[in-house]
């Protein structure tokens, strides 16, 4: 309750009203640590004031000689711009580009001599994804085409038949538009489930409508193993699940390093896919 208020001097009254907090948090690496470090009321920010809090948020935590390693944000405009202020470069700018020519770090605003990595939240590139594939058509890989319509057409099969092929297909996950926010819906429709579904549908019933669905469920997979080796938080798990480790770093870099690449350059007919690319830097910083 009450009025925009950046913290940079007295309100005058004529500001309008607050409808948002923005708050910067941390975590430590290795636990035991979760604060706010400080917050601003706001109705709606741009890049420029998103750099300015984050900027100040540095100059704090570098005076208390905290060693930041990375910035974490959701994909939105304001947070893209932010980060293309500090330093990242992320522009698919030709067919060459690899992912060597993508900038994931920046210097640290309060000291140039330390690093920070850039990553937008996994969770948060999975509803993008989501909305991506189901709003663009078919999509253009090194695979083949991705499409939705299958992902619809085996939610549609389930519910003519009354029968559900393991997986947790419910309206809410093809009219997802009333429930955009709902992380939990986004993981689950781009799950290994349901592309065990749609490959059961194809191979093993032969239905005409999977048809040409290879290059969608394999996409749905590796998407579903970039995921999970992201978002491990029980040490006691086991495979793609399991915690990060020595032994198993290297595997999982190379797993991550290929997926990025090869829809780095995905395309809807004949324009190259800019939204993804906040998905490659998440993969990058790992």
């Amino acid at each position: 309750m009450g009025f925009v208020d950046f913290g940079v001097g007295e309100l005058t009254g004529d500001e309008p009203f607050a409808t948002n907090a923005l708050l910067c948090m941390l975590a430590g690496l290795s636990g035991g640590l979760k604060c706010s470090n400080g917050y601003i009321f706001t109705d709606k920010v741009d890049g420029q004031q998103m750099h300015t809090f984050v900027s100040r948020a540095f100059d704090l935590l570098e005076e208390r000689n905290f060693n930041v390693l990375s910035l974490t944000s959701d994909g939105n405009t304001a947070n893209v711009a932010m980060f293309n202020k500090l330093g990242v470069e992320e522009k698919i700018v030709s067919d060459t580009t690899t992912l060597d020519d993508i900038v994931s770090v920046f210097p640290n605003a309060a000291n140039a001599d330390k690093t920070v990595g850039c990553i937008y939240d996994m969770v948060h590139m999975l509803k993008l994804w989501r909305n991506l594939i189901a709003t663009c058509l078919d999509r253009q890989w090194e695979h083949g085409s991705v499409s939705w319509k299958y992902i619809e057409n085996v939610y549609n099969l389930q519910e003519y038949e009354k029968i559900v092929a393991a997986n947790k297909l419910h309206r809410n996950h093809i009219q997802f538009y009333q429930h955009k926010t709902k992380a939990k819906l986004a993981a689950q429709v781009l799950s290994a489930s349901v592309a065990d579904a749609i490959d059961f549908c194809r191979d093993d019933l032969q239905l005409q409508a999977l048809k040409g669905s290879e290059s969608t469920s394999i996409f749905i997979r590796k998407l579903d193993a970039c995921f999970d080796k992201q978002n491990s938080r029980n040490p006691a798990q086991y495979g793609s699940k399991g915690p990060l480790r020595e032994s198993n770093i290297n595997e999982r870099a190379a797993v991550l390093r290929d997926f990025a690449q090869s829809n780095l350059l995905m395309t809807n007919k004949e324009k190259t896919t800019r939204k993804g690319v906040a998905f490659f830097k998440e993969i990058l910083i790992c």
